[in-house]
């Protein structure tokens, strides 16, 4: 699984599927970070750490002692199932070279400029090129999305 991804897709949604919020000081040690609620194979969020934010479900942390917030989730398999199409779809596109970034530049005479294309509906989709993962995946993203 592509945890970046599905960090990326969930803030996207922006549902991070929370069941239980946790608050304090927390040690990752040796890679690993105790959390006695935490189910075997139950995802979890860290968020306030310097190395390791995002969403994890493994133990291959940075370690590090950190002031924050652990969200243990309970993710449906339906969603993690899309996930893994998401990134089936990803991989094909930039392997096939069909992937287009969001974005627009040029340059010339020592001046650069960048900007995002407008994506489709304002979804964060890649606009003209259609080959997002936002646009592809919109309608069966739509069922877990919170406003």
């Amino acid at each position: 699984m592509d945890y970046t991804l599905l960090t990326s897709v969930m803030r996207f949604l922006r549902n991070d599927f929370a069941r239980t919020y946790l608050y304090g000081t927390f040690e990752i040690k040796d890679g690993k970070i105790d959390i006695p609620e935490r189910l075997d194979g139950q995802f979890y969020g860290i968020i306030g750490s310097v190395f390791n934010d995002g969403v994890h479900n493994d133990d291959e942390l940075t370690d590090e002692t950190f002031e924050g917030k652990i969200v243990l989730m309970a993710i449906p398999k339906g969603f993690l199932s899309l996930m893994e199409q998401i990134e089936d779809f990803q991989k094909a596109q930039i392997e096939s070279g069909a992937y287009k970034s969001p974005f627009t530049s040029e340059s010339f005479g020592g001046y650069s400029y960048s900007k995002k294309k407008g994506g489709s509906g304002g979804n964060g989709g890649t606009g003209d090129s259609g080959y997002g993962w936002q646009d592809e995946f919109m309608a069966q993203l739509a069922i877990y999305r919170k406003i």
